[in-house]
């Protein structure tokens, strides 16, 4: 196979396995991140996505370090997993806050997909946007991460009438997954890591691998009438509503 994936965000937890999925699968796979840090990309590019967002002259520069990084391999895959998570206030949350999070969160994904339109129509190639269960349903302290996600679905569907003729564009998003800055938030509080289990209708949470392994799913299937989708990953939480008088174990 001589396809490329394209993969932000990679020195992540989510990231390094989505790397680690598509590059064992036979991909040529770039990753990026504003970062270094292990990961199992082929090659990878440091970059700082706001750029993205911000500065046409860097977002040039980019590409041509893409284009050198992957030589005459077909780009077939953008996996848009890089994010940032700045939890504030809605009432006290700073201007330049909120504008790093839609930046990094929304305009880069959609900027990164419109510079690699040509090639990704060439290649009848796949988006996959990583949103999040925040762009439903979210909590207080998530205001700027909950609306870039909600605007990240809203991207997916908008860029999927676009290009569809062409490629696909869609989403993943997932709810709570295990990775290591989550687990890090329960240290010394087991009882609440084993409450956020339960909350879930499976009795568990997500991991990175599945995560990537329905990334590779939408970028390997040949199904291009899959198309402006947001798959939940989320264990069924997003179907419940939580009443604490009468919750059940099942």
């Amino acid at each position: 196979m001589n396809r490329t994936a394209i993969i932000t965000g990679a020195s992540g937890d989510i990231g390094r396995t989505l790397c680690d999925v598509f590059r064992s699968r036979g991909y040529f796979v770039l990753g990026t991140d504003r970062r270094t840090g292990a990961t199992a990309a082929n090659a990878f590019i440091e970059f700082d996505l706001r750029e993205i967002a911000t500065s046409p002259e860097k977002s040039n520069r980019f590409l041509a370090a893409c284009r050198k990084a992957i030589g005459d391999r077909a780009i077939h895959t953008l996996v848009n997993n890089a994010a940032i998570q700045i939890l504030e206030s809605a009432c006290t949350i700073r201007r330049d806050a909120w504008h790093e999070t839609l930046d990094v969160n929304v305009v880069a994904p959609f900027f990164l997909t419109q510079m690699l339109a040509d090639d990704l129509k060439a290649s009848s190639g796949r988006v996959i946007n990583i949103s999040s269960i925040h762009g439903h349903q979210t909590k207080t302290g998530f205001s700027a991460y909950a609306a870039s996600k909600c605007a990240l679905l809203s991207v997916t569907r908008s860029l999927a009438l676009e290009y569809g003729r062409h490629f696909t564009v869609n989403a993943i998003v997932p709810a709570a997954i295990g990775t290591e800055m989550l687990e890090a938030s329960f240290k010394g509080r087991p009882e609440h890591r084993k409450k956020l289990d339960e909350l879930h209708p499976t009795g568990s949470i997500g991991t990175p691998e599945q995560v990537a392994e329905i990334a590779h799913w939408i970028s390997d299937i040949e199904l291009p009438f899959l198309n402006g989708s947001c798959i939940g990953l989320d264990g069924g939480i997003s179907a419940c509503l939580t009443d604490p008088t009468s919750l059940s174990s099942g």
